[in-house]
Parts: C-alpha cells; sequence; structure tokens
C-alpha cells in the first residue's frame, strides 16, 4: 500500500518557496484588512503569488479537467460576480488572479496537508495570545493590543478603538465587558479562522491525545474570543463528535453510558461557567439578547438582512441589486449579503462550492461543508473571496485525498490479483 501511494501522489519535500507562499496565502483572511501596494495587503500576497503559481502549472505540463472539478463552480462564482453588475479592469484582473490560484491549488501545486498545518498553527499562535490578553486584563489591570492599527486600511477604522481597548463595539460605544481578539480585529474574525482546524482536529480519524489537545486549546480560544457564533459552532462540533465513531455517525451511539455521562459533563459545565465566569455568562447572554449591553448576535445579523432582502422585487431577485453594501449599517449573514448583491444566480454559483463537499465527500469534510452552510446563514464571512480561497484548499485536501484513497485501493488490488 505504502510504495502504491508513493507512486501514485509522491512524497517531495515542500521546497522553501513553496512554504513562503502558502504561509502568506494562509495570512489572506488576516491581511485583507491592511493597506497594500494594490487594493490591500491581501489581494498583494495573490499578485506575488500567482507567477509562481503560473510557473508551477507550466512545469507540472497536464492539469486534468477531474482536478479542477470540485473548484469549477467557485470559477463560476468569481467571474459572474465581475460581470453582474458591470465589469472594471481591476474587479476583472482579481477574477483572473483568484481562478490562477484556485486552479492551481486545485491540480496540486500547492500543498495543502502543508496548509492545513499553517492555519492549525496560526490558530494555535491566536489562543495563546487570547489567553495572555486575559490574564493580563483581570490579573495585571491591562490590555495588550496585538494588532498594528497604523496599518489598516481606512475602511477598518471601524474596529480600531475595540482593538485598543478589547471593550469597544463598532459602533464605538464602549461596553462593560472585555471581548479580546488576539491579532484579529474582532471576536467573529477569530472565530471564522479557527473553526476549520478545530473541526479538522475533532473528527480526525486519528483523535489521539495530540489531536484532543489541540482541540481543547482551540475551544477555549473560541469561548475567550466571546463570539457567540464560536461558542455555539464550538460546542456543537464537541457534541457531534460524541456521536462519532470510526466508519461513520451513529445516532444510537449518544445513548451509549459513556456518551451519556460525557454530555452530561458537558452541560454542567456550561451552567456552571454561566453562574461563576462573568465573560462566559457574558457571552451567552449575548447570542439570546437581554437588554441593551446584551445585543443578540444572531438575530441582530439575520432579521435585518431578512427584512432587507423580502424587499427585492423583479429581476433584482435573478441579478441581486448592486455589488456593494454601501449605506447598509448593519452585518447581514453570508446567505444574505450574497443574495442582495448577486440575486439567486449568486446563491446558487456560489452554495454549489460548499453543498458539492456533503455529496462527494466523506468523513470530517463532510461535516465542514455542513457547518459552513449553517453558518452562512448567520455569518458573513463564509462567502469573502478570501475565506473562499482559504476554504478551497481545505476541500481540495479532502477531494485529493479521498481520490488517492481510491486509487490506491484499484492499484492495491491489481497488485493482489497479479502477485
Amino acid at each position: 500500500m505504502d510504495r502504491t501511494k508513493f507512486a501514485l501522489e509522491g512524497k517531495p519535500r515542500i521546497q522553501i518557496l513553496d512554504k513562503v507562499c502558502i504561509i502568506l496565502l494562509a495570512l489572506c483572511p488576516i491581511l485583507q484588512h491592511y493597506r497594500g501596494l494594490f487594493v490591500n495587503a491581501a489581494v498583494t500576497v495573490l499578485l506575488i503569488v500567482t507567477p509562481y503559481a503560473i510557473f508551477k502549472m507550466i512545469r507540472k505540463r497536464y492539469i486534468y479537467s477531474n482536478d479542477i472539478s470540485f473548484v469549477f463552480p467557485l470559477i463560476i462564482y468569481f467571474f459572474y460576480k465581475v460581470i453582474d453588475h458591470g465589469t472594471t479592469v481591476t474587479e476583472l484582473g482579481q477574477a483572473v488572479i483568484f481562478t490562477i490560484l484556485v486552479i492551481a491549488i486545485s491540480s496540486g501545486c500547492f500543498n495543502t496537508k502543508y496548509f492545513i498545518r499553517v492555519i492549525t498553527i496560526i490558530s494555535l499562535v491566536a489562543c495563546i495570545c487570547i489567553i495572555a490578553q486575559y490574564i493580563c486584563y483581570y490579573i495585571l489591570h491591562f490590555h495588550i493590543q496585538f494588532v498594528p492599527t497604523s496599518l489598516l486600511l481606512d475602511r477598518s477604522n471601524q474596529w480600531v478603538l475595540a482593538v485598543k481597548t478589547g471593550r469597544a463595539s463598532i459602533t464605538g460605544r464602549m461596553t462593560k465587558f472585555y471581548r479580546p481578539s488576539a491579532f484579529f480585529l474582532e471576536p467573529s474574525h477569530m472565530f471564522i479562522y479557527m473553526f476549520t482546524p478545530l473541526v479538522l482536529n475533532v473528527f480526525s480519524d486519528d483523535f489521539g491525545k495530540r489531536e484532543r489537545n489541540l482541540s481543547v486549546l482551540l475551544t477555549i480560544g473560541m469561548i475567550l474570543s466571546t463570539s457567540g457564533m464560536g461558542i455555539l459552532t464550538a460546542i456543537g462540533v464537541w457534541i457531534i463528535n460524541f456521536g462519532k465513531k470510526k466508519g461513520g455517525f451513529s445516532l444510537a451511539y449518544f445513548f451509549q453510558p459513556k456518551t451519556v455521562l460525557l454530555i452530561f459533563v458537558m452541560i454542567l459545565g456550561i451552567v456552571i461557567m454561566y453562574f461563576k465566569v462573568p465573560f462566559f455568562q457574558n457571552s451567552i447572554m449575548r447570542i439570546f439578547g437581554s437588554g441593551q449591553d446584551y445585543t443578540n448576535a444572531i438575530s441582530g445579523r439575520v432579521s435585518s438582512g431578512n427584512n432587507l432582502i423580502s424587499q427585492i422585487r423583479g429581476t433584482q431577485l435573478l441579478i441581486g441589486v448592486e455589488d456593494r453594501l454601501t449605506g447598509i449599517e448593519f452585518n447581514m449573514s453570508g446567505f444574505n449579503a450574497t443574495m442582495y448583491q448577486f440575486g439567486i444566480i449568486g446563491i446558487i454559483l456560489s452554495y454549489i462550492f460548499y453543498i458539492q463537499g456533503i455529496f462527494r465527500l466523506k468523513g470530517l469534510y463532510f461535516w465542514l461543508s455542513i457547518i459552513i452552510i449553517v453558518l452562512s446563514f448567520f455569518s458573513s464571512h463564509t462567502h469573502s473571496t478570501m475565506f473562499m480561497i482559504y476554504s478551497a484548499f481545505v476541500f481540495v485536501d479532502g477531494y485529493r485525498s479521498k481520490t488517492y484513497n481510491y486509487k490506491d485501493q484499484l492499484t492495491s488490488t491489481l497488485f493482489q490479483q497479479i502477485e
């Protein structure tokens, strides 16, 4: 089996330049809020990496249609967004760059497993940073700022006071509870970056001591961020994991004595933390909403977005209103924002990329697909371009792993027949 996999997939050493490019791409969801030579720092990184991606594809010589089939809906979506409400040279150029990169990713020009390792390390560093922020704030009584605010884009100014104090909302109003987010601009940014490494570790087939320790640290980081969606997702991931067993997921597994005990302990821990830990209580109250200082983290985005979408009529339902959210002063979910900007066509094209993971992948990638789709109705980040490129790395890893495992089985059977 080992010699077969080596022959099919190979085990080349990752070159230094490959590593640098992958690290830069892994940082793009963070860098998109900072100044760069072109548009922003993330787009600047993509411009730098693209020539190397082209070189890698030329050197590869052959790019098979089967390799890019998984990301093809994403490519169509990129270009649809450009032509939907008029095309500019800059927007067209960005669509071309995005397309080149996702084709390079899907055809194996970048090591997807190394990318997953990098985003896991970045997430763990964020967890350590946020723990340090809590220690300094509650014990030493000062706030550590990890965000270089002087380098932020003008449009990111709404987060400056929050990252400087840890106690301000994006409206500039000071709140009475502490909400740090390490080197991310806000808790939701930290959560959307970290939940993928959490899912990949918790649902790993080889869930050993290392994966358990990493998962616990990632969970602590997501809870400390006080992101309502982060806390709900972390709890949901662990509950689903209780019903997971080798070979799949079983609802009956929930009713085994060990699983029932684990769920009971988990619920008891949540109840105790709610009454004894102020920041956790603040986070829970923020999820469900209660009073002026506890704005509901879910309904605020969903209800306002739904009301806006309900006003769309005619052809705007099909192609959207405009490709900007100018004048809209509330956060919108990925679903509502895409529906408003690009209509039903945009919804279909963007969701095909995620939905196919449910039918074409299995195991942890299956669950990751479901979680992202559910989150898209509450979080805006699932439909951002940088997150989609981030997701392309992860899902392509699942797709390629499944493909090579299938080839391994066929070739192994052939060797057995020959022998």
